[in-house]
């Protein structure tokens, strides 16, 4: 789904349902309920093949990204800072350890600031911190690490977005008029994983 369009410089959106999940794998080993990491590999494609500026991945999972982190640290010193990844909730049950995360890797410690975030400890953050980070870096394509088991519905009960948080976030993400892809991660209840992603296509396509 990375094509012409996006070198063409073209606002295009793209969601990919992509089993299993990608985020936790690494260079050398696959991670937990994980394959290949999908989104790693499109970042890199993009800025190799389709010769892109720049690269955002945003992921807003709520496990942390160490497989994407891994990877994209590892990006030799003189394309490094052509990728960034910013990490939501990357505090996930243990401490983010920001401080040894490589310098094109933005954790944000969102279980530190609220064990239990719901939208407006979220979008709050969102608008605050990580939108900003965004603009800063200006992007020519954000890929979107797009786990909905932060759903306040899910069995971890770990965060308390509703499909409105997601509708919200994914809303502010598109008014910013930067090629989208979005590659789907966790999120396992059914019933909310449904409603989830219901509000994100309805914030992409207007529906």
């Amino acid at each position: 789904c990375l094509n012409t369009s996006t070198r063409q410089g073209l606002i295009f959106i793209r969601y990919t349902f992509i089993r299993p999940a990608g985020h936790h794998s690494s260079t050398d080993k696959v991670g937990a309920f994980c394959g290949l990491n999908s989104v790693s590999i499109g970042a890199v494609y993009a800025i190799q093949f389709l010769r892109l500026d720049r690269v955002l991945v945003l992921d807003w999972d709520v496990h942390r990204s160490e497989g994407t982190e891994q990877i994209l640290g590892q990006i030799s010193n003189e394309d490094k800072e052509k990728y960034r990844l910013i990490d939501i909730f990357a505090a996930f049950g243990k401490s983010s350890n920001s401080t040894s995360a490589p310098l094109n890797c933005h954790l944000i410690d969102m279980f530190n600031r609220n064990q239990l975030a719901g939208d407006d400890e979220y979008l709050n953050v969102f608008d605050k911190n990580i939108l900003p980070d965004i603009i800063q870096f200006q992007p020519s394509l954000i890929l979107i690490s797009a786990g909905f088991d932060a759903a306040q519905c899910e069995a971890e009960r770990c965060a308390q977005l509703t499909p409105n948080g997601y509708f919200q976030t994914t809303k502010k993400l598109k008014e910013l008029k930067i090629p989208l892809v979005f590659i789907f991660e966790g999120g396992y209840q059914q019933k909310s994983l449904i409603q989830s992603i219901r509000a994100t296509f309805e914030a992409l396509f207007d529906i």
